[in-house]
């Protein structure tokens, strides 16, 4: 009876004090409330989305949910605004242009942070608790160019949730961007190391990994496999 005691416990004290930086099956997960169950939807998203919980004396200290807006996404996201909206194409070609200046000169993540409490983190802020970094293919750190609370009644906020059924209401939802030197552009192949979102304060570290540094760069677009 101990051995089997000690063998339900053992799972439990894994999470002591550590992180996991994995695709969360659980309820209020953004993966797992997705409208859309089909391959297309899932593989797209699975893609460019990642989260991690930092875990202490048995309870979520932070859970974050974050998705890399790549070339694909931003088609995407130009293209519903442009059926949904009804845009002209010269308003189109405008907010594409727009699109394409940021993916070319920035990193740019849309990412979910959640305490379990009501009250604000404001990780816009310069002396906020929790800090973020990238590290990128060439192993670079690179700290923040821009941190930025995103509102809910905003068009990037609104496009998630055409995906994503019931936002976690504890979340706060963030644009973290980094400066970027487009390889892509200048013919330079990508780096040979993941890229790592990491999100570090006094009461731990975590990290969230995108295993091909290929999809931060400039590639053709595969229109076939967004949803």
């Amino acid at each position: 009876m101990l051995a089997l005691a000690l063998l339900l416990l053992a799972p439990l004290a894994l999470l002591v004090g550590c992180s996991t930086a994995r695709q969360r099956d659980l309820p209020g997960s953004m993966l797992a409330s997705l409208r859309q169950q089909d391959g297309a939807t899932v593989t797209f998203f699975r893609e460019v989305y990642r989260s991690a919980n930092l875990y202490a004396d048995f309870r979520s200290v932070i859970a974050i949910d974050a998705i890399y807006e790549g070339q694909r996404y931003r088609q995407l996201y130009l293209k519903t605004l442009g059926e949904q909206f009804l845009l002209d194409p010269a308003r189109l070609a405008a907010l594409t242009r727009e699109q394409d200046e940021r993916f070319e000169n920035g990193f740019e993540f849309l990412v979910f942070a959640a305490e379990g409490q009501a009250e604000r983190l404001r990780l816009e802020r310069a002396d906020a608790a929790w800090r973020f970094y990238l590290r990128d293919d060439d192993d670079q750190v690179l700290g923040p160019a821009k941190v930025e609370r995103i509102r809910k009644e905003s068009t990037d906020y609104q496009f998630l949730e055409r995906y994503f059924a019931g936002l976690d209401r504890w979340s706060q939802p963030y644009r973290v961007s980094f400066a970027k030197l487009e390889k892509g552009r200048l013919g330079q192949p990508p780096g040979k190391n993941p890229f790592r979102l990491v999100v570090t304060g006094v009461r731990g570290t975590l990290m969230l990994t995108w295993e091909q540094p290929a999809l931060f760069y400039r590639q053709a677009p595969a229109p076939s496999a967004t949803p």
